[in-house]
């Protein structure tokens, strides 16, 4: 990972969590779909002019449609499902690197974990990170 990415990661982290809750609501919707027909047949009402439907005889029995929407439906939520927990996943796995690095960080030097979280996260300029790694770590009052 080189630090164009590492930028962007800190950037965007609470994003990323905001994400997360909204795949698993997402996900729990159509999981929820796949447990009632009717949300089944609702989730697909609006393309019922475009299902595979015969359409040779005069007249369709409504059971016929009713299967056909409630196997599109299913087969829709499967797919939904898989995409969302696909994306959900890639995100866990960035954040656990995340999680990693900042681990790496802790252990190897409170301070330098201290300036670059200001440096990044808060993208402050080096006359504030100066000020307050000052005032944390030294208690020290510079001049400026």
């Amino acid at each position: 990972m080189n630090t164009k990415d590492l930028k962007e990661w800190f950037r965007n982290i609470k994003r990323y969590k905001t994400l997360i809750q909204n795949y698993n609501d997402t996900i729990a919707y159509y999981k929820d779909c796949l447990s009632s027909e009717e949300k089944c047949i609702e989730l697909v009402k609006i393309e019922e002019e475009r299902l595979p439907v015969q359409t040779s005889r005069k007249y369709i029995s409504p059971q016929e449609i009713e299967h056909t929407l409630k196997t599109v439906g299913i087969k829709r939520a499967k797919e939904e499902i898989r995409k969302y927990t696909d994306k959900r996943n890639s995100i866990y796995r960035k954040m656990y690197l995340m999680d990693k690095a900042f681990e790496y960080l802790e252990e190897i030097n409170k301070e330098a974990s201290f300036i670059i979280e200001c440096s990044l996260v808060n993208r402050m300029s080096w006359k504030e990170i100066d000020l307050n790694f000052n005032m944390k770590f030294r208690n020290e009052k510079t001049i400026g």
